[in-house]
């Protein structure tokens, strides 16, 4: 069997991605929208802090670092969710779901 090393990289890449989703889920969910379950928003939140408690140093070099940080003294945050980057991309995701939703 091969075990990947895990590596700075991936563990930046691994924190950067869960941001991401948590920003953007967080935007849909204030807008009325819901794609993803309440459940799987937790497991990502959970894996996230997880992740940031784990490797500290590593965390200060993700993406939206103003959005996290109060996410990291208590584990949920009032997210800065305005930044054009999370409103894009959440509404290519609406869009991609109402297409996929009225695909035959």
């Amino acid at each position: 069997m091969v075990v990947a090393e895990v590596n700075d990289d991936f563990i930046l890449e691994t924190i950067n991605r869960k941001r991401r989703l948590l920003l953007i889920h967080s935007y849909l969910f204030q807008e009325g929208e819901q794609l993803i379950t309440l459940k799987k928003y937790d497991e990502i939140r959970s894996a996230l802090l997880s992740l940031q408690y784990t490797y500290p140093e590593i965390a200060s070099k993700a993406v939206f670092p103003e959005s996290f940080v109060s996410f990291m003294n208590t584990g949920y945050s009032s997210f800065s969710i305005e930044h054009p980057w999370v409103i894009k991309k959440a509404k290519q995701l609406i869009h991609y779901s109402n297409l996929k939703s009225h695909t035959p």
